[in-house]
This record gives C-alpha cells, structure tokens and sequence, in this order.
C-alpha cells in the first residue's frame, strides 16, 4: 500500500492478482504524479499500464505494456492481458503473432533450463543437484514454463 494524498492506493501486484477489485484505479495523470513514478521504479509503467486498461484507453495501454515487457520479457501475465486487449479491440492477427512470439521464448526458455547454453549438450544428474539444491528451482521453473507454455503454445 502506499498512502498518497491522504489516500491508501495498493501497490500494482494487488491489482494484477486480483486482491483489488472493488477499488478503482487512479487515473494516469494521478499515476503520474504520485510516489510510485516519482520513485523511478517499474511500480510506475505498470501502474500506467494497468490504469489505461482500466480507463479503457487501449492504444496506451498497449504502448505501456509493450514498454514494460522490454524491460521485464518473462513477465508472462503481461503478454496475457496485452493478448486480451488485442483480442478485445478486433486485432486478431496481433493477438497470433504475440501469442506465436511468446510461445517461442517460453520454448526457448525450457529448452535452455533442460541443456543449459549448448542444447546439444544435456547436463548429468549430478550436475543439476549441486550443493545448492539447483535442480528442485529448475524443476520448479520449468513447471511454471510449462504452464504458460499450455496458455500460449495452446492454439
């Protein structure tokens, strides 16, 4: 939470999570100047992005996640709501295309936690363990892939 103006706003994982939904979002230009933006971290574009979608001012919001997912490119809840803005205004074929593209790097990204760098060269059993009990975060990791794997590679 974050007190501004007297008032309690939640931070932005509240809102992706959904623990908020009978608060309303404040609105861009409030974003803009509150704490979070002046703060210059990702609570700002997220909140902006979020905002115009709630607002439904959809060019900017798409220009906002677009922006945000530069930055954050495994953040897959994004690609989610960015497919249902594109989806929710007609845009079919880039709905496809996003889908297709972050499919493609959920794929690339399993393949990479499976052989490391070279695919060609599959890591022994005793490698993956390790001391630091690498392979339990591994297989944690690639079950959360495989999941968004089943949203995005579904079509």
């Amino acid at each position: 939470m974050l007190v501004t103006n007297g008032r309690s706003v939640p931070a932005p994982g509240a809102y992706l999570s959904g623990l908020v939904r009978s608060e309303e979002l404040l609105s861009p230009k409030e974003i803009l100047s509150s704490p979070f933006c002046e703060m210059e971290g990702e609570a700002c574009p997220l909140l902006l992005a979020l905002s115009y979608e709630y607002f439904e001012n959809f060019s900017e919001a798409v220009v906002m996640w677009l922006s945000f997912l530069k930055r954050h490119e495994t953040y897959w809840p994004g690609y989610e709501r960015l497919d249902r803005i594109y989806k929710g205004r007609g845009k079919v074929e880039s709905a496809k295309k996003l889908r297709y593209r972050t499919c493609e790097k959920i794929k690339h990204l399993r393949l990479f936690l499976c052989y490391g760098q070279d695919y060609s060269e599959s890591r022994t059993i005793s490698e993956e363990v390790g001391p630091s009990g690498v392979c339990m975060w591994r297989k944690l990791d690639d079950m959360a892939l495989e999941s968004w794997e089943g949203v995005f590679c579904s079509d």
